[in-house]
Formats: structure tokens, sequence, C-alpha cells
């Protein structure tokens, strides 16, 4: 009886922190799930940082510098490994770039980011709050304040809210409630982010376009529109993944 009664103990301590822990994983606990066989293979960075994110469960903003010099597709694969070792090997490939854990995201960094003056992600925000609002509209409010810093006010200058229709269509029908106060952009994105089903948001500056009168970093439009220009009255954009599955096999132009 003895015996078994110590058996069972052992068979318990041996399980997974993963699999004993209550409820949903811990950010810290996905990062650190063993995965045995794992490959990506897309058409950019940014997708592929996506990719992995989204088959194990993980949120996360990346903001990244598109080069020139980019390639065009990263295939990588790995044995015996885990979640957090296979997004720093992603990561590795880009001189500079780091993996950060934050409050219940994961940042994908380039360089000095968090303390780039030319990034409009650190330009403070003294109170943002979104309350039962489609994620949709608060992407567009953030939108109108940010650019009042980087293109400042004009008559008839830019655009409205969306309207229910496009929010819709464009699988923006999540809501939240959050309030931001004396913190970033990056921070109101954060948020964002964590009331969609996709919990990702990339930011793609591209360095060929340089920068704006206000000495910001220029913005591609979207990963779905990577060749457009934005001009400096429609900067910044960025891409919030609404669903699950909506990145794969897109590729940018160089």
């Amino acid at each position: 009886m003895l015996k078994s009664v110590l058996l069972a103990l052992i068979a318990v301590s041996s399980v997974s922190p993963c699999l004993a822990s209550q409820g949903s994983p811990t950010l810290q606990e996905k990062l650190a799930r063993v995965v045995v066989t794992y490959a990506v293979s897309e058409g950019s960075f940014p997708t592929a940082l996506a990719k992995v994110a989204q088959d194990f469960g993980v949120p996360m903003g990346i903001e990244w510098i598109r080069l020139p010099s980019d390639p065009q597709e990263v295939k990588l694969a790995w044995r015996k490994t885990t979640v957090r070792q296979i997004l720093q090997s992603i990561v590795r490939a880009r001189p500079g770039y780091e993996v950060k854990v934050g409050d219940g995201i994961v940042h994908v960094l380039y360089p000095n980011a968090e303390s780039d003056e030319k990034s409009f992600l650190n330009i403070r925000v003294r109170n943002f709050q979104s309350v039962d609002q489609y994620v949709a509209f608060s992407k567009q409010k953030l939108h109108d304040s940010v650019r009042k810093t980087i293109f400042p006010p004009v008559p008839h200058a830019g655009g409205s809210l969306p309207s229910v229709r496009e929010i819709v269509v464009s699988g923006g029908e999540h809501k939240a409630t959050f309030t931001v106060q004396n913190g970033t952009v990056r921070d109101v994105l954060d948020k964002m982010a964590l009331a969609t089903d996709g919990k990702i948001w990339i930011i793609t500056f591209d360095q060929k376009a340089g920068l704006t009168s206000t000495g910001f970093r220029r913005t591609i439009a979207s990963l779905w529109n990577a060749s457009a220009t934005l001009p400096d009255q429609d900067q910044p954009s960025w891409d919030i993944i609404f669903n699950r599955g909506t990145v794969r096999g897109i590729g940018l132009p160089p």
C-alpha cells in the first residue's frame, strides 16, 4: 500500500508545469513549453514570429524596421526545444533585436526601441479609455491622437471612425474595456491586442521611407498592403491581428 502511494506521488510531481497548473497556462508556462519538433516557412520576419505566437497561444507585440536587404522568406526547423528558444532563434537573425516578456504579452524589439525618440510608440499617453468599445474604434481613436503629434492638425485632415459594417467585415467585432494612464502608445496597443482572439500587434517601420517632417519613423500601410506609401497626414499605421490564423503566407515586397 505504501509503495502504491509513493508511486502516485512521484507521478504527480513529474507532471510539467503547464499541465500541473490550474486553469489556463501562464505566459511563462507557454514560453517554457517543450516542443519535440516544429518548423516555420513564412514570407517575412514578423509573420514567422506571428505564426509561432498563434500556434502556441503567446500574445505578442512586434516592433521591427524593414530594410531593403531583408530576406524574402524565413525557413527554420527545431527539435527538442522550447517556445522561448524558438522565438529567440528567429529574433537572433536580426542583430540587436530582443525578446522581452512584459505584462501578459511578449515584445519583440529592435535595438533601443523603448528609448527611440523617433518611434511614435514612445509617445506618452496621459489618459486613454475604452469602455465596452469595439477595438477597431479604439484603434482609430488612438491613431487620431498620435497623428496630432506626428502631423499637427489641419482643417479637414483625415479620417472618421469606421462604421459598424466595416468592423464586422474586418473581423474586428471584439470589444474591450481598459484604461491606460501615464503610459505609452505601446501600452495601449498591448491592451487592444489582448482583447482580441489574435492577440498580436505589429509595427513595421520602413527604413527606406525615412522620417516624417516632424522626425518620426515612417511605417508601411499594412502587412497586407506593404508596398503602399503613406503620406505624413496618414501616419502612423499598424496591424492588430483580430483573429487567429490571419497572418500566414504574407510576404513583404522589397
